[in-house]
């Protein structure tokens, strides 16, 4: 027995317990502990068996044992010391050892690196506590005392800042851990001031690309959207939680071709950077520009790991750019071009006009009475007044012209692809006529007056500003004869304006009075020279002026409206004569009437020209109406529907003046038409001129293509005839056949040809 637990004794004795790692290192420093400990288990042995007889040998055996224990406890304990003290001091992070008054008992030679503080400087003494920044030195305490309060021994950690020795703020980071059995704590400090500098940039860049007005988008390497910015939300529409995990197509317009997108990513995924105006779509289907920078990032490996895309919504730039435009070359209180955009507009027209042979005009308009109207009514009032004599004489002029406000109270009035000066006269009435009517200014009835210059070019001058200038010398002389009146720059002008004052005086009795008559003109077959079809025209037979025609009068009769009772008349008087011809027993070819732009803007129109027809008892195969091609640009579907109307009555349909035109050749293949008349202009030079053959013929081959019949107008030589039929035109008609005609006239052509 006593054998038995001599030998098994040491061994036990020699194993370490589960807690002496932690409570016997060089921390707690020198102690007996290991040794009393020793000595008290063999105590305790001693008493457990002190219920058996015990013999000496027995005794001094546990004895011996118990001294043997406590003397390799001294050892080890001596050992672990040493070691626990190199490893304290050689550790890489800077450590120390806090006692309960938060002074530091112990500190490593990493320590004094970091701090700048020796050893002998800071152990036992308040200068630690004295380089804390004083706004983290009550943190730090009560963590510290709140860490001795807690059980856990598992290290716990904060950041703090230390001003150094040579003056320097240090970001430090503590991992602290208490000390088994003791109030002391042992820290690890960590020097993270490049890390929190490393931070405080980072923070700054993040915000900086968070708040920055370029749109900044990232997707990995297939494009996925790993990050948006706040502008990329703001510009798209899309929140970032609708982005993220979505690819750019999301934002796809359709207004590119796919050959764009494979260029866009063969160029990125090759390493380069792509620029370029993409047209994108947003969240609400709205169409925006950008300019889009998008570039490769790699990763540590050289591989292409995401893309970042900066842009710029350049909708705002260009509407910033337009706002510029619009100072720059508009009137803010009219919204009318202003006098530099003006003499821009009237350059460019000049210079057209030379080249087309065209007519160009300045109009010079001031408005009178303005001061008076500023003075009674107020400075408001006098910019209504304006604003108000703009928009009237915008509604006035034609489409193409140009109205601009050119000083304090005068206007300028651009009127281009002008083909003969009396129609320079005709819109100045117009413009007269529109500022005339009273409307209500500040609770007041204002009329207003004006006086009127116009200038023409070629006649007066080809210079921009000579005819500016010469317009507002007639502009003076306006304002010499006293309110609303106007004068040309030229005496031939302003005695034209009063001959034509005086027929638009006439012309108002001209109808009541029976003084309109209709003359025909006839058109052929150029194969047979049988008579196809003719044209009737109006003539004007006035007392007062004699036998005045179409061109002096018309455009008159079209500014005053008047052309609506003469339109209808036209067409009675072209049924009563078919009526005539067809009792009298005539071989009748179809008869045409022609029909205006102005006209075609008549609501009733279609009615009058259907219960005319009606009426007059005649075959309607034998009635024709001719319009223009331009007319077509004015209410197209209101035009055709109209021109399907009478052709299912059974008339025939011609559009006039084709080639000099806009209308499409897809909407001329809607219209119930049967005939092509060709513009004189293309015909008048055909025989010297290979541009004007190359053009008819593209014109005859248009017209058989879309089964359709040409009339090339205006033939008056041998030549002329021979060329029009190689082209393999189907008809003609001119001088060379016959003049405008009476019906006196038409009736023994038609005795012959029958």
């Amino acid at each position: 027995m006593m054998r038995k637990a001599s030998s098994g004794e040491p061994d036990g004795a020699d194993r370490p317990r589960g807690d002496g790692g932690k409570r016997h290192n060089a921390i707690n420093g020198p102690s007996a502990s290991a040794s009393a400990e020793a000595l008290e288990r063999t105590i305790r042995e001693l008493k457990e068996r002190g219920q058996h007889a015990l013999g000496t040998e027995e005794v001094i055996s546990l004895l011996g044992q118990a001294a043997a224990a406590s003397s390799r406890a001294e050892e080890a304990l001596q050992r672990s010391e040493v070691q626990y003290r190199t490893i304290f001091e050689n550790s890489e992070a800077a450590t120390v050892i806090i006692d309960e008054d938060f002074t530091i008992s112990l500190a490593n030679h990493r320590f004094e690196q970091l701090t700048g503080y020796a050893r002998d400087e800071i152990e036992g003494k308040e200068v630690w506590t004295k380089a804390v920044v004083p706004e983290d030195l009550e943190r730090m305490k009560r963590y510290h005392v709140l860490r001795r309060e807690m059980s856990s021994e598992a290290p716990q950690g904060y950041a703090f800042r230390i001003v150094d020795k040579r003056g320097s703020i240090r970001d430090l980071y503590a991992s602290v851990a208490l000390i088994p059995g003791t109030k002391k704590t042992v820290a690890s400090l960590m020097d993270v001031t490049e890390l929190k500098r490393t931070e405080r940039e980072l923070q700054k860049l993040s915000a900086a690309v968070e708040r920055a007005s370029d749109w900044v988008l990232v997707t990995d390497r297939n494009g996925i959207i790993e990050y948006a910015n706040n502008s990329v939300e703001e510009i798209s529409g899309y929140r970032k939680e609708e982005l993220i995990g979505q690819t750019p197509r999301i934002f796809k317009s359709g207004k590119h071709a796919p050959s764009f997108y494979a260029n866009l990513w063969d160029t990125i995924r090759s390493g380069n950077t792509f620029r370029g105006v993409m047209v994108d779509r947003r969240k609400n289907g709205d169409l925006f520009e950008v300019s889009h920078t998008i570039t490769p990032l790699r990763d540590d490996k050289g591989e292409i790991a995401y893309f970042i895309a900066t842009s710029r919504d350049q909708t705002q730039q260009r509407r910033l750019e337009e706002r510029v435009n619009y100072l720059a070359y508009y009137d803010s209180l009219t919204g009318l071009p202003n006098g530099e955009l003006f003499i821009d507009r009237l350059t460019h027209e000049l210079a057209r006009a030379e080249y087309q042979k065209r007519i160009v005009a300045v109009v010079a308009v001031e408005i009178d009475r303005l001061p008076f109207i500023r003075e009674t009514l107020g400075k408001e009032a006098g910019d209504e007044v304006l604003r108000e004599a703009g928009r009237r004489m915008s509604q006035a002029v034609r489409d193409g012209d140009t109205v601009a406000r050119l000083g304090r109270d005068k206007f300028g009035i651009l009127l281009v692809d002008i083909a003969q000066s009396e129609d320079i006269i005709i819109v100045v009435n117009k413009v007269f006529k529109g500022l005339f009517p009273a409307f209500s200014v500040a609770g007041a009835s204002v009329s207003m007056a004006a006086s009127i210059g116009a200038s023409l070019a070629p006649q007066d001058d080809s210079d921009a500003a000579a005819l500016i200038k010469n317009a507002e010398i007639a502009l003076v002389k306006a304002r010499e004869q006293g309110l609303n009146t106007y004068q040309f720059f030229t005496g031939e002008m302003n005695r034209k304006a009063i001959t034509i004052a005086l027929i638009q005086k006439s012309l108002s009795h001209a109808l009541r009075n029976e003084e309109f008559v209709l003359y025909y003109q006839p058109y052929f077959d150029i194969e047979t020279g049988k008579m196809a079809g003719m044209e009737s025209l109006i003539r004007w037979n006035s007392p007062e002026h004699g036998f005045v025609l179409p061109g002096s009068f018309i455009p008159v009769l079209e500014e005053t409206r008047m052309i609506n009772d003469v339109g209808q008349w036209v067409a009675q008087e072209v049924c009563r004569q078919i009526k005539a011809w067809q009792e009298q027993g005539y071989q009748l070819v179809p008869v045409t009437m022609n029909i205006s732009a102005i006209q075609f803007r008549q609501r009733d129109l279609g009615d009058a020209l259907v219960a005319t027809l009606k009426e007059s008892g005649i075959d309607v195969r034998h009635f024709a109406i001719e319009l223009t091609e331009s007319a077509l640009l004015h209410n197209p579907e209101q035009i055709r529907t109209l021109l399907v109307r009478l052709k299912d009555l059974g008339a025939a349909i011609s559009i006039d003046d084709f080639g000099t035109g806009y209308s499409s050749i897809s909407y001329l293949k809607k219209l119930p038409a049967d005939n092509l008349k060709i513009d004189l202009s293309f015909i008048r030079d055909i025989a010297s001129n290979a541009d004007d053959g190359a053009i008819v013929s593209s014109i005859v081959s248009l017209a058989h293509n879309l089964r359709l019949r040409t009339i090339a107008e205006g033939v008056e030589t041998e030549e002329q005839l021979k060329i029009l039929r190689v082209l393999r035109c189907d008809m003609v008609q001119g001088y060379y056949f016959s003049k405008p005609v009476p019906a006196g006239t038409v009736e023994s052509m038609l005795r012959k040809q029958g």
